[in-house]
């Protein structure tokens, strides 16, 4: 175990034996930490306010959070999912290997759902009120409803298919043989889908701006985001990472198992990391001094 302090600009720790661990803090405000041997993590924090980190190894985790509100989640080799969430109110999802599943929401509520190797699911919803449902492979399935009360389904012997449109606004649709699909879409905004056999996967979207996302099977990915701002993501197997985003500015970072991390910014920004198991590292950064 050994502990290097270089120049004024920069400051460098390395802790041997279970791995390696290095912590640069230059002038500009970059922070890079990287921990290897049991995977390669890496934690980027620049002035533009972008954070980036990667865990390598097990898997790929990619996460970037930029000032303009831009956040890009990437989680390859079991499968990769894309998350990406402009200001402008663009969601997009992308789930692949299992089977590919693309959701996007425009703040023209025009929402494109999209799900193949067991058959292609898309479901388009505008604001003049057509919908569009179109499933193919195992069955064709058409689905037109217009502002003129035009309603056209065609059901095949392959597979049972339920719809149910009320006068309520209610939309059910099951699917089942393969794998059991779920979606609702009611008269308040509630939108929820849930597909099972491989991994269950929900979402829902509300008027309040709430969306919750939940992928288990390899791994548990919580992405919550509320109208005040808040983000929550857990992902646990390998490790757990936790990182929260609120309005305030704080952002909190926790890796555990083979180590414990935990990294705090918040707006008077001060900067702490802790990482215990073989030794305690506290980093504290103020606007006056450096402490560590």
């Amino acid at each position: 175990m050994c502990h290097t302090s270089c120049t004024n600009i920069y400051m460098c720790h390395v802790l041997a034996s279970t791995g390696v661990i290095r912590h640069v803090l230059t002038s500009t405000g970059v922070i890079r930490h990287v921990l290897t041997s049991t995977g390669v993590i890496r934690l980027v924090l620049t002035s533009t306010c972008v954070i980036r980190h990667v865990l390598t190894s097990t898997s790929v985790i990619r996460l970037v959070l930029a000032c303009t509100g831009v956040i890009r989640l990437v989680l390859t080799s079991t499968g990769v999912i894309r998350l990406v969430l402009t200001s402008t109110g663009v969601i997009r999802l992308t789930i692949t290997s299992t089977g590919v599943i693309r959701l996007v929401l425009t703040s023209t509520s025009v929402v494109r759902l999209t799900i193949t190797t067991t058959g292609v699911i898309r479901l388009t919803i505008t604001s003049t009120g057509v919908i569009r449902h179109v499933l193919i492979s195992t069955g064709v399935i058409r689905l037109v409803l217009t502002s003129t009360g035009v309603i056209r389904l065609v059901l095949t012997s392959t597979g049972v298919i339920r719809l149910t449109i009320t006068s309520t606004g209610v939309i059910r649709l099951v699917l089942t043989s393969t794998s059991v699909i779920r979606h609702v879409l009611i008269s308040t905004g509630f939108i929820r889908l849930v597909l099972t056999s491989t991994c269950v996967i929900r979402h829902v979207l509300t008027f309040t701006s709430v969306i919750r996302h939940v992928l288990t099977s390899t791994g548990v990915i919580r992405h919550v985001l509320t109208s005040t701002d808040i983000i929550l993501l857990v992902l646990t197997s390998t490790g757990v990472i936790r990182h929260v985003l609120t309005s305030t500015g704080v952002i909190r970072l926790v890796l555990t198992s083979t180590g414990v991390i935990r990294h705090v910014l918040t707006s008077t920004g001060v900067i702490r990391l802790v990482l215990a198991c073989t030794g305690v590292i506290r980093l504290v950064l103020t606007s006056t001094c450096v402490m560590y």
